[in-house]
């Protein structure tokens, strides 16, 4: 099969010119002062709106790309918003955003989707002042991700010993919240979380919580009729996780991917897995990079019906979409008979094309798997010349600070 992920981006589209939409919102972003001159006659709906963020977040865009002109978009959906609308704020790395400007743009636009993950500006100050967003208070948010900067202090704010947590009690009043991240949250996460309130969740993820939530992930089984997406990759304690993930039995993606070898044992592995993989028939994405769960013996050569996973010997008749390997014991992605259909790991080209794209957002991951995608063209023919090109271009555009990325790439 195709090693390419649904949805990863190419570079590769032959005799397709730029889009006219494109085009004019560079000439637009040129030119804002126009635009600002215009007055009331100046009328951009949500998807221009957020069609000029992108390009604006964009580095390669000569005269539109950079934090000037960012910083001028901003202040115009500041300035105007009875003549613009914003639904969706993604806030890229590299790109300014305070707690004013924040606060601003969603007190006066129905923001529904916020991406603040790699917004490094923010203060803690700022999560109890989006209470007043128009979002936060119609009950209409839809999309939150957090930096997780703000999800780890204890802050003075206002004179007072506060902490972030207690800011961010509105967030549990969301019943129509459909994904939330909270990547590398405190230890005080289980005091303040809420999760059956959150009645409309469909994807969480909880990846490198600094907490041990293997042994508090109960709460999450108020989420078992809509969670459909969890990630809890480098979450410690997870062998204690077993009962309530089984309860989950909706999930489709499942990430239990572990950089910390210490983290990645399990006593019982196949057995494990096997309770797990019986106890969620819907699940079609599953990551086991990094543990022993993928098991220790493979059956003999020439075992027909047998997986080479012991512990998912229940997908053999319906195989996963996507297996991660990428880093197991015992030479697991090496094995045959895996029921996946596409396998992260280093055995062969196609699963070091697929670790490069499941792991984009994984600094760890992604420079080993560069550094194995050099080895593959140095010492082999690559069949997928233009997805190998895709890959890396995506890598290095994602961490353009990440010098060892760089170098790799």
């Amino acid at each position: 099969m195709e090693p390419r992920l649904p949805g990863f981006p190419t570079v590769w589209e032959p005799y397709t010119a730029d889009r006219l939409v494109d085009l004019a919102g560079r000439r637009c972003l040129q030119q804002l002062s126009r635009l600002v001159a215009a007055g009331s006659e100046l009328r951009l709906p949500a998807p221009l709106c957020e069609r000029l963020m992108k390009l604006a977040a964009e580095d390669d865009i000569v005269g539109a790309g950079d934090s000037a002109t960012w910083c001028s978009l901003i202040e115009l959906l500041m300035l105007a918003p009875d003549r613009t609308r914003l639904e969706w704020l993604r806030v890229p790395a590299g790109r300014p955003l305070n707690d004013e400007q924040l606060v601003a743009l969603a007190v006066a636009h129905p923001l529904r989707n916020l991406d603040l993950a790699r917004c490094a500006a923010l203060t803690v100050r700022v999560l109890p002042l989006l209470a007043q967003s128009v979002a936060v208070s119609t009950g209409t948010l839809q999309s939150l991700s957090l930096p997780p900067h703000l999800l780890q202090q204890e802050a003075g704010y206002a004179g007072l010993c506060s902490c972030s947590w207690t800011g961010l009690s509105w967030l549990w009043s969301q019943a129509s919240l459909e994904r939330l991240s909270l990547v590398r949250a405190g230890q005080l996460l289980r005091r303040h979380a809420h999760w059956a309130r959150l009645r409309s969740l469909r994807q969480l993820d909880l990846s490198q919580c600094a907490m041990p939530l293997g042994e508090h992930l109960g709460g999450l089984v108020s989420l078992a009729p809509t969670l459909a997406w969890l990630s809890l990759a480098d979450v410690p304690q997870l062998h204690l996780a077993l009962e309530a993930l089984c309860q989950l039995r909706a999930l489709r993606h499942l990430d239990l991917s572990q950089t910390n070898d210490k983290q990645g044992f399990f006593a019982e592995p196949d057995l494990w897995l096997g309770t797990l993989a019986e106890s969620l028939p819907e699940l079609t994405s599953l990551d086991l990079s990094g543990t022993n769960l993928p098991g220790e013996d493979e059956p003999p050569s020439g075992s027909r019906g047998m997986s080479g996973i012991p512990g998912l010997q229940c997908r053999m008749e319906r195989p996963l979409d996507f297996l991660g390997l990428l880093n197991s014991p015992y030479d697991a992605c090496y094995r045959s008979n895996i029921p996946a259909l596409r396998v992260s790991g280093d055995a062969t080209e196609e699963q070091v094309l697929v670790s490069a794209q499941a792991y984009q957002t994984r600094r760890v991951l992604l420079q080993k798997v560069l550094n194995d995608l050099f080895h593959v063209f140095r010492y082999e023919a690559c069949a997928h010349p233009r997805l190998a090109l895709d890959v890396v271009l995506a890598s290095m555009a994602r961490h353009p600070s990440h010098k060892h990325i760089q170098i790799a790439g």
